[in-house]
């Protein structure tokens, strides 16, 4: 666990604080992502999922094309992101800072998470 391949692309959780539990790809360029529990494998563990933490390498999309992540099973967050809080990325090489995602977050339960 800790390494996923969906095509091209790699993800990566296999870090202190990378809480990814499994990775599925939607359609082009869309990945389904679920996250292990807060705190999971501690004394500390709770059933909640707040945060997500993840790397992705490869070449899975082309320079300028938007790669979208769809968090399965996160708890609700609506007022967080409503209140116009972003999820933070950097591209290695040529981000040397993270920079916030331009796109509003839209949140919404599923069945599926």
């Amino acid at each position: 666990a800790g390494k996923w391949r969906c095509g091209d692309l790699v993800f990566r959780a296999d870090f202190d604080g990378g809480n990814l539990a499994k990775v599925a790809r939607a359609r082009d360029n869309c990945y389904h992502v679920w996250t292990r529990p807060d705190c999971d494998g501690t004394p500390h563990e709770t059933r909640h999922r707040t945060w997500f933490h993840f790397s992705v390498e490869g070449d899975g999309a082309r320079r300028g094309e938007t790669v979208t992540f769809t968090i399965m099973n996160l708890n609700k967050q609506g007022k967080l992101f409503n209140n116009g809080f972003r999820p933070v990325y950097r591209t290695h090489p040529a981000m040397k800072a993270y920079e916030r995602v331009t796109e509003p977050c839209k949140t919404h339960v599923t069945d599926d998470g």
